[in-house]
């Protein structure tokens, strides 16, 4: 199978839900693939750190149902909730009785344990999506040095590279002039990630060669927030939101200094 088909099965994989058959395959290509079996890993830490969010039912909850039972056998006159009168000589407590308050409890935890799952799921395919583009980046990335187009507009001045954006992508992409904190500004271009057109601004750093992908963000995009990286194919990545653009830098870079090039934008 390829990277793709694979991606797409990781979840089942993870939570053990693929046939014999398949499961075998999904290994025998996480053995193979670096890129996947991070992927796989980063999947099985996320489950783990939600996993670790559950709690137990509510006191409140629980308490309301011991009261309920409690009220079953405690001959207390009932309340006609409509008129907040006493609704006339002692009589038995039918709203509830003991099985239906434990049904009751178990509902609740059901829909509480529902809850919980379409939490995990909206993570999970989040973290897909997530490692989709990851994977975008870095192929389009290497493919840029490969060929020797990672500048399509050569310039140091953020006001010729800026610009030249106006007309090429739907947004306005953020350019600074960094050569002060280490890292020269080199040019731009254009490039697709995820079936979009995106904006990408070059910093060096020594030897390095740097791709600051940018767009607009939509309205999933989480709000701005600290930079968050990995690694994907051997290439370090971050990522982060601000004033509504989606960024990914990418490079051979060390973590730390790809980390404070994000800080710095």
């Amino acid at each position: 199978m390829r990277c793709e088909e694979i991606s797409g099965k990781l979840g089942a994989y993870c939570d053990g839900e693929l046939p014999g058959g398949e499961s075998e395959i999904v290994s025998c290509h996480l053995a193979g693939c670096t890129a996947c079996a991070e992927e796989e890993r980063a999947l099985r830490r996320l489950g783990g750190a939600i996993a670790s969010l559950r709690v137990p039912a509510p006191v409140h909850l629980t308490d309301a149902v011991h009261r309920a039972i409690a009220r079953e056998t405690s001959g207390v006159r009932p309340v006609d909730r409509v008129t907040a009168t006493y609704a006339g000589p002692p009589r038995p407590l039918v709203a509830m009785r003991p099985w239906q308050a434990a049904a009751a409890l178990a509902g609740a935890i059901a829909v509480s344990a529902l809850a919980t799952g379409l939490t995990v799921h909206r993570w999970h395919v989040a973290a897909t999506a997530q490692s989709s583009i990851a994977r975008d980046i870095a192929t389009a990335h290497v493919r840029a040095l490969v060929t020797d187009t990672t500048i399509q507009v050569a310039s140091a001045d953020p006001h010729t590279v800026k610009p030249w954006f106006s007309g090429r992508v739907e947004f306005a992409p953020a350019v600074r002039d960094l050569s002060a904190d280490g890292f020269p500004l080199a040019g731009g271009r254009v490039d697709v990630v995820d079936g979009r057109r995106v904006g990408v601004a070059v910093y060096k750093r020594r030897l390095h060669t740097i791709s600051i992908f940018m767009w607009g963000a939509d309205a999933q995009a989480p709000g701005d927030g600290a930079p968050n990286g990995m690694t994907v194919r051997g290439y370090n990545m971050v990522t982060w939101v601000k004033a509504g653009v989606v960024y990914w830098a990418v490079s051979d870079l060390n973590a730390g200094e790809l980390t404070e090039l994000a800080r710095l934008l």
